[in-house]
């Protein structure tokens, strides 16, 4: 199985390219470890990774021209709202590789980290992955601009990098294990967000939360004992 690792995918600043070079480098000695080969986008921490789509384009391409089965891109997501925080998976096109492997990481992610598990979407700004000629996927490590995300990727790249390693290695095995359907060809994205933040109005102390829960049965009814988890932040 050849896994190619684009640590370099589309960072901010200096500083996250270097905490993405770094997870991608344990990343990769965890995956050869499960008895994978390995490519990574930046073998070597220069710190110049350049930003845009046109950098994300050459390393698919790059993973093209090798043959590789997987391309996984290592990701710090961005938002001007500072309490935007958790772990997510992104692709252009969905596959049961992405499916599986997506599910696999961000529940370890979830349990061991206590990141917040924001599901795996199809994405506009995943639109370079449309180019790979294999399942290809984005992976939200955590919010840059969030205080608590930031310092669990720049603390623990070993932890985040074993646990996204096991995710892969467990998620694929899964997908072999799993007899082949009529649907494989059509594959449906399974897994939704699970997580939504809320905020007060106007920044005022107050906010209401109403929650309707439809079964998927038609006709729809009401869900009498759907569990609802509300956090609230020490910042708000």
């Amino acid at each position: 199985m050849k896994i190619y690792i684009d640590n370099g995918y589309n960072p901010r600043n200096d500083e996250a390219a270097g905490v993405l070079y770094e997870t991608g480098l344990r990343m990769a000695d965890s995956l050869r470890e499960y008895g994978m080969e390995v490519m990574l986008s930046v073998p070597e921490n220069t710190l110049k990774a350049a930003k845009g789509q046109n950098q994300a384009v050459l390393h698919i391409n790059q993973a093209n021209e090798w043959g590789a089965d997987l391309f996984l891109a290592l990701n710090l997501n961005y938002s001007p709202d500072r309490y935007a925080t958790g772990a997510a998976a992104g692709v252009f096109k969905p596959s049961p590789e992405t499916e599986a492997v997506s599910a696999s990481a961000l529940d370890l992610l979830s349990t061991q980290t206590h990141l917040q598990n924001r599901g795996i979407t199809q994405r506009q700004d995943c639109l370079p992955l449309k180019k790979a000629k294999m399942p290809a996927m984005v992976l939200d490590i955590g919010f840059l601009t969030n205080k608590n995300d930031f310092e669990l990727a720049t603390k623990h790249p070993e932890l985040i990098s074993q646990l996204v390693a096991k995710g892969v290695a467990e998620g694929l095995r899964d997908i072999r294990e799993t007899p082949a359907t009529a649907d494989a060809e059509n594959p449906v994205l399974k897994t939704r967000p699970a997580f939504f933040q809320l905020y007060p109005a106007g920044r005022k102390n107050i906010c209401r939360l109403t929650v309707n829960v439809l079964s998927s049965v038609i006709p729809r009814k009401p869900v009498a004992n759907a569990h609802v988890t509300v956090y609230h932040g020490k910042e708000g």
